[in-house]
């Protein structure tokens, strides 16, 4: 075919590591090695890229704290001048900054309107509270045995006084006494455990909330409380402003009303525009916000909270003074209720319908005709419809404009027409989705042309392929909505579940919603034999199926049957009989409550539909439903059994329809959607860059196939290792291997079964004998739309009779003789197929022929050969039917939101290419199993032992995965001669290099916004200078301190020089004082900060004059920074468990200042001298050290510590802050720190210090040779309020970028040089293999180099000076060596890497700039 280009995509999706290889062919040529792409894409940790949000979270609430107290702060102040000025006070200035200092202190440390744990209690939302009910330690506090545990919990928390008396009722118990209480009701081993689990959790949130409180976390009313009882002790700087409110009660009342009031409110009254220009008193403004403030509310249902903002609501709309309201309304009335917070970010309703707008432009009135047809056909068609039409059921009903676009007749026959599309197999008389997808049904194609009319068939066939085909692209997560589909998404916010939950409920039931309700109330808590109630049961149930996962039904049928078989159950399969029991036994409760038969209590007599119940009414209750009440109504019709008769005349059940279709491609997870989001975008560039490259043609068509293997558990164990979750990953793991072990045994039974002879040459298999499918790829593919890798149409084959086959279809009569007899004990076909026939058909008539390892030896042998029987024997259809009925390889939910992504990206990146080309795209997703993945990599390894694969995966061992996903996904894309699945075949097209993708952060320099990048540090450094000091006619610089047995001060260091005098002199402007010029009485000299400040401020933003930069030069000499550290953290080892030593905890480079200045040789100022905030920290630890036991515990050191620390009492008053850790100041290095010149809240200056986490954007240059001491700040870094430290001024005309790579040496090895930071450049190389690896094995010699597949992503150097004698010398004369890792860009023949060098070198800088004059 002519303009025709495919590029498949084989994708091995991990968490952190995700293989992909790209193959670029035109349809009918070979697959040649330089059509494939080879890439891994490589997360980074969670340190160095933000995938979990809770960091944000927590930054973005303090964030908002500290506005809401600026707002707040503002709008008292507003409010206390409209008084005063009211009264006609005026305030001297000193007077009112010290009441502003009063007013800031008020309104701190409001307290919480509710505590809140960060431990998780999830499990109590799974657990049955009658355990915690009768169990002695806790029905005191959770006495409701009917009640969720998480509701019980979340009343506790309201009372501190009970959860108190729980922590101390709990902290007591050990692990085991918690188990003998629980033992004491007779739970069953799952129920103990998760009952124990959930008495831990319990415990420690129980303590966590008591350690809150107890450090000075506090309730709202307690606050207001405090704040009440500190005012009417008296507060001389507020004495007017209480006076002018008319009391202290009445003061107080507007500093507790305006300190309840949320950030929305206080936004509310601020961001009016003319508010920009200074703050205003408007009462209007403030009572609209205020209103609108409590309106906004969602209060919980239970209580009296709607009530109370009601009546509260009213009062404030009545006044005519909203001030005066503020003053009078008690403010225990005005805290925020509890919000139920049950209306945040609603999901939307992803449901599928046929559009009839849709319907309409592309089949005029046609498709009314035919939904009529059928409807007058089968009445049943439009059971329930005028109930369901009364409802909402997607967004294009909504009146637009006041009216609706389309007449409800015609979604009306929308509904007939997909109901006719989506009907069950065995009430289709017309079996439209074979014909759609091209069965010949002769008598099926003359009933369907008997109803529409034979002019219609064809056009009819033709829209239902496609629909089928739009529904398999939503199963795929390919749907999108575009022109041209007829599917359209209800995209409807559904409503809450507890609003519909007895239609849900009885959804499940197949009853009314009328039955739901009674099932809630009189059966839910219903006993069902000893102590286990219908609700506990189905929790059993849920917790099984959730760990289980979609081996659940596997695992369940095959206890079931063997139970059924006689057969001895193993430890697993009497945990699922016994849930089987539970079943039944729930089944006969609900059953006999509501009166059903035998044949209504079917339909619900499952575990399925039982683990269903418990979602609905146990978890999350207060979340909404997946989709609208009418999809609930459509599906409830849909699901509800009609008898109708099978097709071997017997009477049976059928469900009406399938369940209405859903664009299901959405993520659960957070870190998933970021991480695959992430990860689709570096894979969507790549592909459209190769579609770009090999597509030379116009007008035609581009197809892109994506292939997606993914291991369900070692993906969620990469992503547990991504969060840092050691005992999720662990779990997975553990799950991994055993799912591993159960792939390798069916491995072994399909080997065995051949008994070592080849079925097609019947010669003995040897070393290299291959898993042939018997039914081929091509044809299943192409006939079923899957690949049969079911374990019956699996063989094992030699390597020559495998390759004889190709993609041949073998009968009975072409197997060998020898082999035959081997397996049927004769070599007669005649016989052998007798018997295959005769054991199918009673298989079949027992149910068991779906379990194909529960069955024997013989019976697998004549199942799987039943596959070489002619076309339309009983036995082959009985086969063929069971393999299409058993689950396919389907795109699950990580895949698909890959495949979404992958899509929508690569539909951006070549939209552009597409409109100028004229060329279309067409997609398709198929998911690989990972099992089959895996038997061919075990293939790949025994033929190539570098592409064996490992516990640990190299990076590039990811794209054989990759490949291997591929190979076997796109069997029939390729013309390939011999075929592509064929590990010696893989092994010479694998590409001669892999690219591997280190997905980083975007460089500073290279962003456009901040809004989102922390652009400092947290931690803040407090600056200091050293003072000066003149002694019996000396100058020095430090404390005067007690001098040494040799006469030195161990605080300071004498100034020397011909004048030392100068130094006092140079910096005499920059003193609190100046200097008189006498050295000869005893004086003390302090920098002034705000002075010194000002000066490093000019020199580093402007021209100044020689004498102050070099005033500044001494300024920064004798500055240095402290930071408060936490006195238990410098003492106590909290890994060791015990006292650090005393030379460890006072270090001298913890107190000790080191002074190196001079002015030729007029003066130098050079040593050290010791702070003396070290004597506080040597009485501290010689305190501790003499009141502590041997075998203290930190307890104990913390008790020591708060008996040491005087605290003041603040004349008792009572709302303070409390300290929670004694803290003294230390010496810090803050690395290329800046100042900060901010105000206080009185508008007093103060000087901050903070470290950036980025700061340079390059370094000034000219004609790209860079000045290194001009180093160039990000343009946000340039304000006048911000100094750099040691920054001085100097124009910027041209700038060298810190990633602007040059290459410095060029030749069989290559290297580039790019300036990276302020002190260390990045350095690139790439090298053949063979001169990398012997590198390597230099700086790590037990690293493994066989081929380049060995390679890993990133290596940390062991010996970076062994690997860097190493390197050939022309290399080492342009480096350094590495700091630390090496970061690899590609492998292969030839291999790039980068690193960090160690240190910078004038070697190095000149190189790089010599490379921009030489043009290289």
């Amino acid at each position: 075919m002519q303009n025709l280009h495919r590029t498949a995509v084989g994708i091995d999706l991990g968490a952190k590591y995700t293989g992909v290889m790209i193959a670029d062919t035109v349809p009918g040529t070979s697959l040649r090695q330089e059509d494939l792409t080879a890439f891994t894409v490589v997360m980074p940790d969670a340190e160095k890229m933000m995938l979990a949000q809770t960091q944000r979270t927590a930054t973005r609430h303090r964030l908002r704290g500290k506005k809401r107290f600026n707002l707040a702060r503002r709008l008292t102040l507003l409010v206390i001048n409209e008084k005063l000025t009211a009264a006609g006070v005026v305030l001297p200035e000193k007077v009112r900054l010290r009441m502003i200092e009063a007013v800031n202190g008020l309104l701190r440390r409001r307290g919480y309107s509710r505590i809140e744990s960060e431990v998780n209690l999830q499990v109590l939302e799974d657990l049955d509270p009658q355990c915690f009910a009768e169990c002695d330690l806790l029905k005191s506090f959770f006495s409701e045995a009917t009640r969720s545990l998480m509701d019980q919990w979340e009343e506790l928390t309201n009372d501190m006084g009970r959860i108190r008396d729980l922590d101390r009722v709990l902290q007591d118990q050990t692990k085991q006494d918690v188990k003998e209480a629980f033992k004491e009701q007779g739970l069953e081993k799952e129920m103990l455990k998760s009952a124990t689990e959930a008495v831990a959790s319990v415990k420690e949130a129980a303590h966590d909330l008591v350690t809150q409180q107890f450090m000075g976390h506090k309730p709202r009313a307690t606050y207001l409380q405090h704040l009440l009882s500190d005012l009417k002790r008296g507060d001389s700087r507020l004495t007017k402003v209480i006076e002018v409110f008319g009391g202290v009660e009445r003061f107080h009342h507007v500093i507790g009303n305006i300190s309840n009031l949320q950030l929305r409110a206080e936004r509310w009254y601020f961001n009016a525009p003319h508010m920009i220009k200074g703050d205003c008193w408007e009462p209007c403004r403030l009572k609209q916000s205020v209103i609108r403030a409590f309106k906004y509310f969602h209060p919980s249902q239970e209580g009296n909270e709607k009530a109370r903002l009601a009546e509260l609501i009213r009062e404030l709309e009545s006044t005519d003074d909203v001030l005066e309201a503020l003053c009078t309304i008690d403010p225990q009335r005005t805290i925020p209720p509890y919000e139920d917070q049950n209306n945040r970010r609603p999901p939307v309703d992803q449901t599928l319908y046929l559009s009839p707008e849709k319907l309409n432009d592309r089949l005029g009135e046609r498709w009314m005709s035919w939904a009529k047809s059928f409807s007058k056909a089968d009445p049943r068609l439009e059971e329930e419809l005028d109930e369901i039409l009364r409802l909402t059921d997607r967004r294009s009903r909504i009146a637009r404009d006041g009216t609706l676009v389309l007449s409800v007749l015609q979604y009306r026959f929308s509904y007939v027409l997909q109901r006719v599309l989506d009907r069950s197999k065995l009430l289709d008389p017309f079996a439209i989705r074979a014909l759609a997808h091209g069965a010949v049904l002769s008598a099926s194609r003359h009933q369907l042309a008997m109803v529409i009319g034979g002019q219609h068939v064809d056009e009819f066939l033709a829209f239902a392929a496609e629909y089928y085909r739009e529904i398999e692209g939503a199963k795929s997560g390919l749907w999108m909505p575009q022109t041209g589909s007829y599917l359209e998404r209800s995209d409807l916010h559904p409503l809450m579940k507890k609003k519909i939950l007895p239609i849900l409920v009885g959804n499940v039931l197949q009853k009314t919603d009328k039955e739901g309700e009674r099932f809630m109330a009189d059966i839910w808590n219903a006993k069902v034999g000893g102590r286990s109630t219908v609700r506990s049961v189905c929790a059993v149930i849920e917790k099984t199926r959730k760990d289980n996962g979609g081996d659940f039904n596997r695992l369940y049928q095959r206890a079931l049957l063997r139970r059924k078989l006689g057969q001895k159950l193993s430890k697993e399969d009497k945990v699922f009989a016994a849930l089987s029991d539970k079943v039944d036994a729930v089944t006969e409760v609900i059953a006999n409550t509501l009166g059903l038969s035998e044949d209504e209590a079917a339909k619900f007599a499952n575990p399925y539909s039982l683990s269903q119940l418990y979602n609905l009414i146990e978890t999350e209750r207060d979340g909404f439903t997946s989709v609208s009440v009418a999809a609930h109504r459509e599906n409830n019709w849909r699901m509800r059994l009609t008898e109708c008769t099978d097709k071997d005349g017997s009477k049976t059940w059928s469900a009406n329809c399938s369940r209405l279709p859903a664009d299901a491609a959405r993520p659960f997870d957070g870190v998933v959607r970021r991480v695959i989001d992430r990860k689709a975008w570096e894979i969507a560039k790549r592909v459209a860059e190769s579609v770009r490259r090999h597509v030379t043609f116009q007008n035609g068509t581009v197809e892109i196939p994506l292939f997606v293997e993914e291991n369900r558990f070692e993906f969620s164990a990469s992503l547990a290792e991504l969060k840092h979750n050691a005992a999720a990953r662990k779990k997975m793991l553990d799950r991994s291997e055993g799912q591993t072990k159960r792939w390798q045994s069916k491995i072994e039974r399909i080997k065995a079964a051949s008994r070592g002879v080849c079925p097609y040459s019947g010669k003995a298999i040897k070393a290299n004998g291959e898993i042939d499918h018997i039914i081929p790829r091509s044809l299943t593919k192409k006939n079923a739309g899957t690949i049969f890798n079911a374990e019956p149409n699996l063989i094992y084959v030699s390597q020559e009779g495998n390759q004889r086959k190709g993609n041949q279809g073998y009968r009975l009569s072409d197997l060998n003789a020898t082999y035959l007899t081997a397996v049927f004990r004769t070599n007669s076909v005649s016989e052998a197929q007798a018997t295959i026939e005769k054991t199918v058909t009673n298989l079949q008539k027992q149910g068991r022929l779906v379990f194909f390892d529960l069955l024997s030896e013989s019976e697998q042998d004549c199942v799987r050969h039943a596959l070489f029987l002619e076309d339309f024997n009983p036995a082959k259809l009985a086969v063929l039917e069971m393999l299409g009925n058993q689950r396919k390889a389907r795109v699950n939910g990580t895949q698909m939101w890959l495949v979404r992504c992958l899509v929508e990206k690569l539909g951006e990146e070549l939209a552009s290419w597409c409109e100028r080309t004229g060329n279309q795209i067409q997609f398709n997703a198929t998911a690989v199993l990972p099992e089959v993945s895996m038997q061919l990599r075990e293939a790949l390894g025994e033929v190539d032992a570098t592409m064996k694969k490992t516990d640990v995966q190299p990076v590039a061992s990811h794209t054989i995965d990759a490949f291997c996903a591929l190979a076997v996904g796109c069997d029939g894309l390729f013309v390939d001669e011999p075929d592509l699945a064929v590990p010696e075949n893989m092994v010479a097209l694998y590409p001669e290099n892999c690219s591997i993708v280190q997905i980083q952060r975007k460089p500073l320099e290279e962003k456009s916004q901040f809004g989102g990048v922390p652009l400092f540090k947290d931690g803040i450094y407090a600056e200091h200078y050293v003072p000066l000091f003149t002694l019996d006619g000396r100058i020095y610089a430090g404390y005067i301190s007690k001098p040494s047995e040799d006469g030195v001060m161990p605080g300071a260091v004498e100034v020397c020089g011909k004048d030392p005098v100068q130094l006092l002199q140079t910096l005499s402007p920059y003193l609190t004082r100046p200097f008189e010029g006498e050295v000869s009485k005893n004086e003390s000299y302090r920098v002034d900060r705000l002075k010194a400040a000002a000066l490093l401020a000019e020199v580093a933003h402007q021209c100044s004059s020689e004498q102050k930069v070099a005033a500044a030069g001494v300024l920064e000499g004798l500055s240095y920074c402290t930071k408060r550290c936490p006195v238990i953290g410098a003492f106590w080892d909290s890994v060791k468990k015990k006292l650090v030593a005393e030379d460890v905890a006072l270090k001298d480079d913890k107190f000790e200042v080191k002074l190196n200045l001079s002015c030729g040789r007029q003066w130098s100022l050079k040593g050290k001298l010791v702070l003396p905030v070290r004597r506080e920290w040597a009485t501290l630890y010689a305190e501790v050290s003499r009141q502590l036991p041997e075998d203290a515990q930190e307890p104990q050191v913390r008790e020591v510590l708060n008996r040491y620390w005087k605290r003041p009492e603040k004349r008792r008053l009572q709302h303070v802050p409390v300290h929670r850790d004694l803290s003294l100041p230390v010496i810090d290095k803050p690395s290329g720190g800046f100042r900060f010149m901010r105000r206080t809240l009185d508008g007093n200056p103060v000087i901050q210090i903070q470290v950036p986490n980025s700061k340079l954007q390059g370094f000034a240059s000219k004609n790209g040779v860079a000045d290194w001491g001009k180093a160039v700040l990000f343009e946000r870094f340039r304000s006048q309020k911000i100094t750099m430290f040691d920054a001085r001024y100097f124009p910027v005309t041209e700038t060298t970028s810190m990633n602007e790579w040059r290459q410095v040496l060029n030749g069989e090895i290559k290297v580039w040089l790019a300036p990276g930071s302020a002190v260390r450049f990045n350095a690139r190389i790439e090298a053949p293999f063979a001169a990398v690896s012997s590198w390597l094995k230099a700086g790590n010699p037990d690293i493994s180099c066989r081929s380049f597949l060995d390679l890993p992503g990133i290596l940390k150097v062991k010996d970076a000076k062994a690997f860097f004698a190493a390197l050939p010398p022309e290399v080492r004369a342009v480096l350094n060596q590495p700091r630390a890792y090496l970061y690899f860009e590609n492998v292969g023949t030839r291999v790039c890497f980068w690193f960090t060098v160690a240190s910078n070198n004038a070697d190095i800088k000149k190189t790089y700039n010599q490379a921009a004059i030489c043009g290289m």
